[in-house]
C-alpha cells in the first residue's frame, strides 16, 4: 500500500499538481492546507485519471525510445558481424 501511495504522489509531483516537497507557508491565520495554500483536493480527484494517463504516455514514449535504440544497436551489431 505504501509503495502505491508513493507512486501516486510522484505522479502528482511530476504533473505539477503538488510541489515536490511540502512547503510550510505561514500566514496571519497560520499554516493553510498543510502548507499547500488554496489547493483544492477536489482538483486532485478530478484530475487523477488525467495524471495516470499522462504518466502512462510518458512511460510508453520512454519505452518506445529504448526499443528504437535497441533495434538500431542490433542492426549495427549485425552489420559488424557480416563484415
Amino acid at each position: 500500500m505504501e509503495k502505491a501511495l508513493i507512486k501516486q504522489t510522484e505522479a502528482l509531483e511530476d504533473a505539477g499538481i503538488i510541489p515536490p516537497e511540502k512547503e510550510q507557508v505561514v500566514t496571519e491565520s497560520g499554516i493553510t492546507n498543510g502548507g499547500l495554500g488554496s489547493l483544492d483536493v477536489a482538483l486532485l480527484n478530478s484530475r487523477r485519471r488525467d495524471v495516470g494517463l499522462g504518466k502512462e504516455r510518458e512511460l510508453r514514449a520512454e519505452v518506445d525510445a529504448w526499443l528504437k535504440e535497441a533495434g538500431e544497436m542490433k542492426e549495427d551489431v549485425m552489420e559488424d558481424i557480416k563484415k
